[in-house]
């Protein structure tokens, strides 16, 4: 029986609510300390061709974030001689910063957009994954709860790679679902484009490789005729898909540096080192040189790990490998978790099949495992975003339309809930969402207990911080310890720095400062300096007079107005 068309306007619904929230929220935020090196590395790129600098990121999607910029003429774009890594996307970006001053952060507020359409492209994608799974209501409510989820609303407007990562890797994971249900060699090459898409945009992506050998073997081997066949029918797929997905890593920056010696290639991790010491030295490389360079500085900084990781209280130079178990526990809404409980008896009623289940389950426990193994990089769930819309589909089955009236009632209560429950969390919420932590963690007010850096202070608060100073006593000396990049002057902040003793004045701290984090901050004359992990620690245990979102305000004067 069709399910009436009427479910369309849930989404549609769902998807503007998103759309203005992102927006307004691209608006207002802080550049976080991500964003501030992006934008300008992808000017570079458009100007200079310097698709080399900020190369632990692939540049095919900071070109895009950057285009309503760099295409502006009136936008100027200092000559870029900083080097690739290291702090040079940074340095390169406070010159960028300190060029454009008079709207600086109404062109990162431009860049934004890109990553805020990504995110309407993902919940787009989990609709259609979702309807041709378990019908249109199930749509209709995956779609609208992964929309409004505040991973996805915090993510979604931030002109990084993240939110690009997890459309590209959700639509590489949804093109080859549909060529293995319907085999022929056209799906199976555009599952191939799809998936060098992915690998374009992002270096996580490649641990969809196992993935998808996986997904290509599993359906081969439970296919007809005899083992040897379906072995080199799935091997030829894989040959092919391979082969597509290089043609458009290598076409995303036109083929440059492509099919290097392996020998000539300047390695740093240990792992390119390693693969170098035994293969070959003349032996090509089927990839473009920045491409394989971007790998190597990802896969180095994922080896030693940034400024260290923080999890429970705790600080580690190695990284948790169940740091990203614990983060989705905490950061995911309660109700999804509730959802994710309850799917296996939704999948079992709905006899799906093993493929359709696999098709989902094994590029997101893939994400999962590699990353925990491989990486000692643990700053944020942002790291695997990717799995969010796989999780989402697997609680679909739950809203499948059904014949028996007892569970289409407790299906569409469930589905009332969670909406309102959703709605509810994203307008009281806004626009906090990167501080959002569940009811196990204690609420956003408890987030630093867990989690720290783009889990809940990337920088984005400072714009918050006047209004909050001139409510308490405009006239009171200001003291501030920013996490981040961006000049407080450019709203027109005067303060000086906190410094490790007490001090009297309003004081406005950054909360990774006031955990512990060593970083570096903005001076009263703009220029950077690093800031130790001690620096707040004469802080700790007072209680503020305003929180703005992962910025603390404090009133240390002995006598108060």
């Amino acid at each position: 029986m069709p399910e009436p068309r009427s479910w369309f306007t849930l989404p549609a619904a769902a998807a503007a609510l998103y759309l203005a929230l992102a927006l307004h929220a691209a608006h207002v935020e802080t550049p976080t300390a991500d964003e501030f090196a992006h934008v300008p590395a992808g000017v570079a790129a458009w100007r200079e061709g310097r698709t080399d600098l900020y190369r632990s990121n692939p540049p095919l999607f900071k070109l895009l974030l950057a285009a309503p910029v760099a295409l502006d003429s009136s936008v100027v774009a200092p000559p870029a001689y900083e080097p690739p890594m290291a702090w040079g996307p940074w340095d390169y970006a406070h010159r960028f910063m300190n060029a454009n001053r008079d709207r600086y952060l109404a062109l990162m507020a431009r860049a934004r957009v890109a990553a805020v359409l990504c995110g309407l492209a993902a919940g787009a994608l989990v609709f259609a994954w979702a309807r041709e799974l378990a019908g249109l209501r199930a749509a209709a409510v995956t779609a609208s709860v992964f929309l409004l989820d505040p991973n996805v609303l915090a993510h979604g407007h931030l002109a990084t790679i993240d939110m690009a990562a997890l459309a590209t890797v959700l639509l590489a994971a949804y093109v080859l679902r549909r060529a293995l249900r319907r085999p022929g060699w056209l799906r199976i090459l555009s599952a191939g484009a799809a998936l060098g898409l992915a690998l374009a945009v992002k270096f996580v992506a490649l641990l969809l490789l196992p993935a998808f050998a996986v997904l290509v073997l599993a359906r081969r081997l439970r296919a007809e005729g005899s083992l040897g066949r379906r072995v080199a029918r799935a091997g030829a797929e894989l040959l092919a898909l391979g082969a597509a997905a290089l043609l458009v890593v290598n076409a995303s920056v036109a083929f440059q540096g492509s099919f290097a010696p392996l020998g000539a290639l300047p390695f740093r991790s240990d792992f390119a080192l390693g693969l170098q010491s035994g293969l070959p030295g003349r032996l090509p490389v089927p990839l473009p040189r920045e491409y394989v360079l971007g790998f190597d500085a990802a896969k180095k900084m994922q080896e030693r790990g940034e400024f260290g990781s923080y999890l429970l209280g705790r600080w580690s130079e190695h990284g948790f490998w169940y740091y990203n178990l614990v983060a989705l526990g905490v950061k995911l809404p309660l109700a999804t978790l509730v959802l994710l409980a309850l799917a296996a008896p939704a999948w079992r009623r709905a006899r799906l099949g093993a493929g359709e289940l696999l098709a989902i389950a094994v590029p997101a426990a893939t994400l999962l495992a590699v990353f925990a193994s491989a990486s000692n990089l643990n700053i944020g769930l942002r790291h695997v975003l990717p799995v969010l819309p796989f999780l989402y589909l697997l609680i679909a089955p739950l809203f499948r339309a059904t014949g028996d009236r007892r569970r289409a009632r407790a299906s569409a209560a469930l589905a009332a809930a969670v909406l309102a429950i959703a709605l509810r969390t994203a307008i009281a919420l806004h626009p906090d969402t990167l501080t959002f932590f569940n009811a196990i963690a204690g609420g956003p007010a408890r987030g630093g207990d867990w989690l720290l850096d783009s889990n809940l202070d990337w920088g984005q608060d400072l714009y918050r911080v006047p209004e909050a100073v001139a409510a308490i006593d405009p006239d009171a000396p200001l003291y501030l310890l920013y996490w981040g990049h961006v000049d407080p002057a450019l709203y027109g902040l005067r303060y000086q720095l906190l410094p490790s003793h007490p001090v009297e004045g309003v004081v406005a701290v950054s909360e990774n400062f006031l955990r512990g984090h060593a970083y570096l901050t903005v001076a009263p004359d703009g220029s950077m300096i690093g800031v130790t992990g001690d620096n707040a620690a004469w802080l700790r245990g007072r209680e503020p007079v305003a929180r703005l979102g992962s910025i603390r305000v404090y009133d240390t004067r002995a006598r108060r107005p």
